[in-house]
């Protein structure tokens, strides 16, 4: 009796040897934090209309690729206007968090080495809700911060609505869009191609179409002002500047700096059918404990 209750308080107290074939012993299992929601999905969850590129990549809201004649083409607002020196294309952040911009680039249909608009942008981070400008540059002076592909402005610019500002510093008037038929491409750093609003028949169509970016925008011709986008959402459009409402175009044929999507549609309330304006509130009674 007393040798089988030895036997039995040491199989019980004593340590067990894992042998090779015995499963693992079990860990503790550690809480998974959840996967912060995509930007789409958290608007998505408040009804909010889709953003149109997703994190973290930034979206092209306004060109200006055919410059208006006279003294209201000049958009850089140093004094006189210039064909090609004039031209921007301006750059938004739709999401709620910062966009690192360091090596994303802008750039036309032309080859690289037959007169291309080219910039990639510097170390520079975009805050949310944040617009650059990016200006041609050619034979243009300059009022207030303004950065280049070496750096970035060292602060906003109070002359393009608190916008920060860039030039390509294009080296000849010849570097710029085509009035009739091009495109301007955003390009991420790792090669995904972003966004690219496009205006007249592609020169090359076989090369455009082998582009398929996140983002396909075509914005209507025009030479008396800029293109914009109206929104930021995947259903917006590019317009004529001028083709915008006044309190966002103003009496200026563009506006560097200076973006607002139109408002959202209110939404109608529902049609009651006839007879039935009392439903809900007696189905309402009907819950109540």
């Amino acid at each position: 009796m007393h040798v089988a209750l030895l036997l039995l308080v040491c199989m019980i107290g004593s340590p067990r040897v894992a042998r090779g074939d015995d499963p693992p012993p079990e860990q503790a299992i550690k809480p998974v934090d959840a996967p912060a929601p995509t930007d789409s999905a958290e608007l998505s969850r408040r009804g909010a209309p889709e953003v149109a590129v997703p994190y973290p990549h930034p979206m092209i809201v306004e060109v200006l690729y055919a410059v208006p004649t006279g003294a209201e083409g000049d958009a850089n607002g140093d004094g006189r206007r210039h064909v090609s020196g004039d031209e921007f294309v301006e750059i938004y952040n739709p999401h709620d968090r910062a966009i690192q911009l360091r090596g994303y680039r802008l750039t036309d249909s032309n080859p690289a080495d037959k007169g291309q608009v080219r910039f990639v942008f510097p170390a520079f981070e975009l805050p949310p809700g944040g617009v650059a400008v990016v200006f041609n540059g050619f034979q243009c002076s300059w009022f207030g911060p303004v950065g280049d592909e070496k750096a970035a402005p060292a602060a906003p610019n109070d002359r393009f609505g608190g916008a920060w500002v860039f030039t390509m510093k294009a080296a000849s008037q010849y570097v710029a869009f085509s009035n009739t038929a091009d495109h301007v491409l955003l390009t991420a750093p790792d090669g995904t191609a972003v966004q690219r609003v496009s205006w007249g028949e592609p020169k090359d169509r076989a090369a455009f179409d082998r582009v398929e970016p996140l983002l396909e925008d075509v914005a209507p011709q025009t030479g008396k002002g800029s293109v914009q986008r109206d929104g930021s959402a995947r259903v917006a459009s590019f317009r004529a500047h001028l083709d915008l409402p006044f309190d966002l175009s103003g009496d200026r044929p563009f506006s560097p700096g200076v973006w607002k999507p139109l408002p959202e549609p209110k939404k109608k309330p529902e049609a009651v059918a006839p007879g039935r304006e009392h439903e809900n509130e007696q189905k309402s009674d009907r819950e109540r404990p």
